[in-house]
């Protein structure tokens, strides 16, 4: 019996896109056609085939000959699980398209030898370079009437700005159409076609060596020298062949063929399951962890909603892709939305109209979960007690693909990493050659700004206000013109007054000075999210415009946590306001960070004018005095001084709930401690 891991690392789980009529359903087809799916292939136009392409099920597609609906269809080859989300076709489609594309590892890029790239190519290759993935490309229709294969490579690169390896190459074209060279096996693949338009069966492969006798007679000798001349060509100077890159979407392999026909389409299976990766890990967004899709715990993302698929139902499927873990029929998941447990009573394999009920499913798959109503597109489910969530700030203001960033810390940092998912991430400046112990000087900052701003551009700035690690902060706001300012201010949000209108969008996690954890204030200028986010995958419950516009009632949200929040604040107001508590807070920081000053055992981790309002951190420069430290504070019923485990030593959090009496409570234990262990030196 397969292990969790060997059945998740055999998925493959991949997109397929093209413009309008470029062959992409086609291809689909005869895909499945290869890995047994189907017994006979249909083509979408084709009059010689009675069937209609599998994955076209609704009528109008069947009538126009188009797919205007995204499906999932799910096949084994050669002991891979793969998952085919074949995307609409049809321009008027594309948002369902984009958000398909966030449910896929990787992408097929279908191109018509006649046209090349294309208009709906290019958007939909766009998507799919913010998130990274690796791109395939499979030039179609190579038995009509073709563009030259070298003028398809550059059109390839000049109009999509990806590097290109061609896989094998293409012999001649429409009638004069003789096969393809494979460049790994150094063989001839000929074309003999069945002589009807469309293939139904599989094509039988007759190879031979390039330079061979036989190969005049097979192809042709004018079509041999040719061959032999292009060869040499690429193999002198074409792009070489990166797997690292290709698995990063920054080279795509390259395969000419005819779908239409099936010639060329077990080799680009074969190659392509051997090139792509299995389920990749996805991020989530709160904490920055990257969720393992081998993971014990189940976690998926639900992509699409689709009503009366089946016309005898008029049911409601939701699409979830799996990121980790298992699924079984009847388990419970935590709705993070909802807020609550829910029964997954029965899960639907899909290709296309046929369903059928699966037992169990792993990360990578793809399957139809029953809706009575209680989904929306972006929804999360889990299992665990990490309640994950997959979306970014990005998403809602990087409309020109550039934003700044200064990495002040671990925080600020996964921010950065996470933004360039989506576009640019611009490093303005970053104090981890320091080890985060300053904030960055601000004239330097500014200065990088204006340069961006003036150049390329920036749709916002980004800073971690409080960095609760490193016990650092900022003192002065960077003067960011004309470019909204973005933070994080979780640590200090109510600790002390801000200026809410130097800022375009503040966001605060309340566990730190507003309440329970699972609340996460946002305050957002009205004209950054008046046109709704930047990226159409955005999914709705993380779309600000929608959040704003239902009063943050979009799902039903954590009222409790709401309501303690609610009692917090007219705490605040009842005990002076937020310049009173500031000038509380000040006085139990400055009270720790005068001991720390004048200490001959203990000595702070940040620079006097980065000091945090509400992280005091220090150590003795000795562990085994830190964790003696440590434990003693316990023992004197002073909790949660130890350090965060990526600087170690130890950290006074002085939120607004914590009294001058807690403080000075630690700071003469520090006192004690210190004169209890006066021989040992201070060490830096």
């Amino acid at each position: 019996m397969a292990t969790l891991r060997e059945e998740i690392e055999r998925r493959r789980t991949f997109a397929i896109i093209s413009h309008p009529d470029a062959g992409k359903t086609t291809l689909t087809e005869k895909l499945l056609l290869y890995g047994g799916a189907i017994q006979t292939a249909g083509s979408v136009k084709g009059k010689q085939s009675a069937k209609h392409a599998v994955s076209d099920w609704m009528d109008i597609e069947k009538q126009r000959g188009i797919s205007v609906t995204s499906s999932v269809l799910q096949f084994n080859y050669q002991g891979k699980c793969i998952n085919i989300l074949d995307t609409p076709g049809h321009q008027d489609f594309s948002e369902d398209t984009y958000r398909t594309l966030m449910a896929a590892d990787s992408a097929v890029m279908v191109i018509d030898a006649a046209k090349g790239v294309e208009a709906q190519t290019i958007k939909l290759f766009k998507v799919c370079t913010l998130r990274h993935i690796p791109i395939f490309t499979f030039i179609n229709k190579m038995d009509r009437e073709a563009r030259d294969p070298f003028e398809l490579m550059e059109n390839i690169e000049t109009i999509l700005g990806i590097k290109t390896y061609p896989m094998n190459w293409p012999i001649g074209c429409g009638k004069e159409f003789k096969g393809v060279f494979d460049r790994g096996t150094r063989k001839v693949l000929a074309f003999e076609s069945d002589g009807r338009a469309n293939g139904v069966k599989m094509v039988d492969e007759i190879t031979a060596e390039l330079g061979a006798p036989e190969m005049d007679e097979l192809i042709g000798a004018a079509n041999h020298q040719k061959l032999a001349d292009d060869i040499e060509l690429l193999d002198g100077a074409a792009e070489e062949f990166d797997l690292d890159a290709v698995q990063h979407g920054q080279l795509s392999p390259v395969f000419f063929g005819s779908a239409l026909t099936n010639f060329g389409v077990e080799p680009f299976l074969k190659e392509f399951l051997r090139l792509t990766p299995p389920p990749l890990p996805r991020k989530d967004a709160p904490t920055g962890d990257v969720v393992d899709p081998c993971s014990e715990q189940f976690s998926g993302f639900v992509f699409k909603i689709q009503a009366n698929m089946n016309k005898n139902h008029r049911d409601r499927i939701a699409f979830l892709r799996i990121c980790s873990g298992k699924f079984e029929r009847g388990m419970e998941a935590f709705h993070v939305q909802e807020g609550k447990n829910i029964k997954l009573a029965t899960g639907t394999s899909l290709m296309a109209d046929d369903r059928a009920i699966v037992d169990e499913a792993y990360a990578g798959d793809i399957i139809g979960l029953f809706d009575p109503g209680i989904f929306s597109i972006g929804d999360t489910l889990c299992t665990g007690k990490q309640h994950v969530q997959f979306a970014g700030i990005p998403m809602n203001l990087m409309r020109c693909g550039r934003a700044g960033y200064v990495v002040t810390g671990n925080f600020a940092n996964k921010a950065y990493k996470e933004a360039a998912k989506y576009g640019e991430a611009v490093l303005l400046a970053s104090s981890e050659d320091t080890n985060f112990d300053r904030i960055p000087t601000m004239a330097d900052v500014n200065v990088r700004i204006a340069a961006e701003a003036a150049g390329d551009g920036l749709d916002y700035v980004y800073i971690c206000q409080n960095n609760t690690i490193f016990g650092t902060m900022y003192h002065e706001l960077p003067n960011c013109g004309d470019v909204p300012l973005v933070a994080d201010v979780s640590s200090c949000f109510l600790s002390q007054p801000l200026d809410v209108e130097r800022y375009g969008l503040i966001y605060a996690g309340a566990q730190k000075n507003a309440g329970a954890a699972g609340v996460t204030v946002v305050i957002v200028r009205d004209d950054l999210i008046a046109e709704g986010p930047a990226f159409a995958q955005t999914p709705q419950y993380m779309d600000l415009k929608t959040q704003a516009a239902k009063g943050s009632m979009l799902n039903t949200p954590n009222t409790f946590g709401i309501y303690v929040c609610g009692k917090v604040f007219h705490w605040v107001e009842e005990t002076g306001g937020l310049a009173a508590m500031a000038e509380r807070n000040w006085a139990k920081a400055n009270l720790l960070y005068d001991l720390l000053e004048h200490s001959e055992l203990f000595h702070g981790t940040t620079q006097a004018d980065s000091h945090s309002i509400a992280n005091v951190t220090f150590r003795s420069g000795d562990t085994e005095l830190d964790a003696a430290f440590v434990a003693g504070a316990a023992e004197h019923q002073i909790q949660n001084v130890k350090g965060h485990r990526l600087v170690g030593g130890m950290r006074a959090s002085v939120y607004n709930a914590v009294t001058m009496e807690d403080v000075q409570a630690l700071a003469s234990y520090m006192k004690d401690f210190e004169a209890q262990h006066s021989l040992s030196p201070r060490s830096n």
